[in-house]
C-alpha cells in the first residue's frame, strides 16, 4: 500500500474485519514497541541533558554529588527492565 494514496475504502476492500484477530495483534505489538522507544527516548533526553556537577579534587576532579545520578540511574534501570 501507498501511504499517499490510501483511503478509507482500501481499508474496507481489505476486509480486515475477517481477520480482526491478526490486526488486533499486530496493533498491540507496535503499542507495546511504540512504549519502549517512548521510555528509551526519555532515557537517552534524561541523560542527554544531566547535570554533573564537578569539584575539585586533589590534582583532579569528582563528581560534587552523586545522589541524582543515582536515583536516576535506578529510576531508569526499572524503566527499561519492565
Amino acid at each position: 500500500m501507498h501511504l499517499e494514496s490510501f483511503t478509507l475504502g482500501d481499508v474496507f476492500t481489505l476486509n480486515l474485519l475477517l481477520h480482526q484477530e491478526s490486526v488486533r495483534e499486530v496493533c498491540e505489538v507496535a503499542r507495546e514497541e511504540f512504549k519502549i522507544e517512548s521510555a528509551m527516548a526519555r532515557v537517552k533526553n534524561t541523560w542527554a541533558t544531566l547535570d554533573v556537577v564537578m569539584e575539585a579534587h586533589k590534582k583532579t576532579y569528582k563528581i560534587k554529588t552523586a545522589e541524582d545520578i543515582y536515583a536516576t540511574l535506578e529510576d531508569h534501570m526499572a524503566v527499561l527492565s519492565a
